[in-house]
């Protein structure tokens, strides 16, 4: 059984539910304090109503922000308040990666949209940390107000590789080992090297053993990816490995990567996985990230890889569970014979 999670736990702050207490301190952050109750009150029924909403942003339980979440007929639009303290100290900006991850990993597949006041670019620079790009033909005058609009990334997976998807997936491999990503080659591999992994990628596609997800920008670019592979043994029919998670390096520092693991757990969940592993070079920083997206450290293989002369890495295996393991079918179970 899988259920969503309602409170994100963060680095100095948690997103949690609202409540109607809560109604005073978004009164105070948006001027309006009589108006308040009615939005706060609004929020609490949508949770009760369809399981996910606009979130608190929590320090200690107490409220210093929120993010909006919004459904609309054809996305869900994103908003973003906090007190000034908060959004100086990068905790804003937290928040809002969170909530988009949350969005992209559980709740309906259409746009996340957020809007910014033109002259506002510090809303914007957060919008664009989290991940969200400026989509210009989508900016628009509203009271009085030039609005721009900004659009979250978006997952999609895979199991064929056309011509121009191949060559963006080749591009992308490519940038990250050379910018130093530990993606399965040595510095400056060529070009021919990762075309030829890639058509081996294409046989593991076809044959069905291997899913590919891509994280797309909202124009279609791929910025992200990874593949989900089947253990070819039915006893592990429940687990999937992730392999060769990448993001473009042109773009650190916008939460893709938390967002591409976001769509990866999205995946798996939709074929009932269960479990997932993982196993990732050391020594290039990604034990926190992975630990902060829900893994665990569960093996080490001293020394196993050999980046070049003198330098050896370990190899870190990683699990998480996705899913309570369902519990076994009684109606068949044999009774306990009668002792006489």
């Amino acid at each position: 059984m899988t259920t969503r999670p309602t409170t994100i736990a963060g680095v100095g702050l948690a997103l949690r539910p609202p409540r109607a207490e809560d109604a005073d301190a978004l009164g105070q952050l948006v001027g309006d304090v009589d108006r308040s109750h009615d939005v706060v009150a609004g929020w609490v029924r949508r949770w009760e109503r369809d399981g996910f909403g606009s979130w608190v942003v929590a320090v200690e339980d107490e409220p210093v922000g929120f993010v909006g979440v919004r459904p609309r007929e054809d996305d869900i639009a994103l908003t973003v308040r906090s007190t000034p303290a908060v959004a100086a100290d990068g905790r804003a900006r937290a928040a809002l990666r969170l909530a988009v991850a949350d969005a992209i990993e559980w709740l309906p597949d259409v746009p996340l949209r957020l809007r910014v006041a033109e002259d506002d670019p510090t809303t914007r620079a957060v919008a664009e940390s989290s991940g969200l790009v400026h989509v210009p033909e989508d900016d628009h005058e509203a009271r009085g107000t030039r609005w721009q609009v900004l659009e979250s990334p978006y997952v999609r997976t895979f199991t064929t590789l056309p011509p121009r998807a191949r060559r963006s997936l080749v591009d992308l491999w490519v940038r990250v080992n050379d910018a130093g990503g530990a993606v399965g080659f040595v510095a400056g591999a060529p070009r021919e090297d990762v075309e030829a992994e890639v058509e081996r990628r294409e046989d593991g596609l076809a044959s069905g053993h291997l899913r590919g997800v891509g994280l797309m920008t909202p124009a279609g670019d791929l910025v992200g990816a990874a593949f989900l592979r089947t253990p070819t043994t039915p006893l592990q029919a429940h687990i999937r490995s992730v392999e060769s998670v990448m993001v473009d390096p042109q773009r650190r520092g916008a939460s893709l990567g938390r967002h591409l693991m976001a769509g990866v757990h999205r995946a798996a969940r939709d074929e009932g996985v269960e479990i997932l592993t993982l196993d990732y070079r050391d020594g290039v920083g990604l034990g926190q990230f992975y630990a902060k997206v829900g893994y665990t450290e569960v093996g080490r293989q001293p020394g196993v890889i050999r980046v070049a002369p003198g330098d050896d890495r370990d190899s870190v295996l990683l699990w998480r569970r996705l899913a309570e393991t369902p519990a076994p079918d009684q109606t068949g179970a044999q009774e306990e014979p009668e002792r006489r």
